[in-house]
């Protein structure tokens, strides 16, 4: 396996513990999971993360969070940005983070998006906070939660994988072992906040 530009080698017994891990993620089976459909930008049909995530708007159940990054960090923290997520599903309390499947530096994004998150939602209160917010201002109806800490009680993760191929003909095995390892990883860290996590496939029409 080449990391960091440095080669490792990696014995099958713990390779057997990758995949054991990586069988115990749940697929989403609530909700229900749009198709990925082609849009066309510039004049060429594409697949694009910003035009996917904006089908939610009209889902009543869905908080769009693309494009609203956190960033109250300050200025000592060079101005930085952190999405919470993309996507927030209301009755299910799901957090969603998607990204299309071209290699491993998109899906080595995708699951840091999701570990990070879920460690400043439990260290930053700000950043829960936020959350809270958002929520909020998306349903103002709906009851306000006490206080951050009560509404992430039950919150988890979601990882949205965009593919080429039909969901059913999907699954973590046809990953390469450098993105398994990386996602046993960030499991462990979205377990270490206290947070699951469950996986999605969805179609690129």
């Amino acid at each position: 396996m080449l990391s960091n530009q440095k080669w490792y080698r990696v014995d099958d017994t713990y390779l057997r513990r990758v995949d054991a891990r990586l069988r115990a993620v749940p697929g989403c089976a609530q909700p229900a999971i749009l198709p990925w459909p082609r849009i066309l930008r510039d004049g060429k049909l594409v697949h694009h993360e910003e035009d996917y995530n904006r089908q939610y708007l009209q889902k009543s159940d869905f908080l769009v969070l693309d494009r609203k990054p956190f960033a109250k960090f300050g200025r000592a923290h060079g101005r930085s940005k952190v999405e919470i997520a993309d996507l927030f599903h209301l009755r299910t309390k799901k957090l969603f983070c998607v990204k299309r499947w071209n290699g491993s530096s998109t899906m080595s994004h995708l699951l840091a998006q999701a570990s990070v998150s879920a460690q400043l939602l439990r260290m930053l209160p700000a950043y829960a906070n936020e959350l809270v917010r958002q929520v909020q201002r998306r349903w103002p109806s709906r009851s306000a939660p006490a206080n951050a800490e009560d509404f992430l009680q039950g919150v988890s993760f979601v990882y949205v994988i965009g593919t080429k191929h039909r969901p059913k003909d999907c699954s973590l095995d046809m990953l390469p072992v450098f993105t398994k390892v990386n996602m046993a990883k960030h499991l462990d860290r979205l377990q270490g906040a206290h947070f699951t996590a469950e996986i999605c496939w969805t179609q690129m029409l």
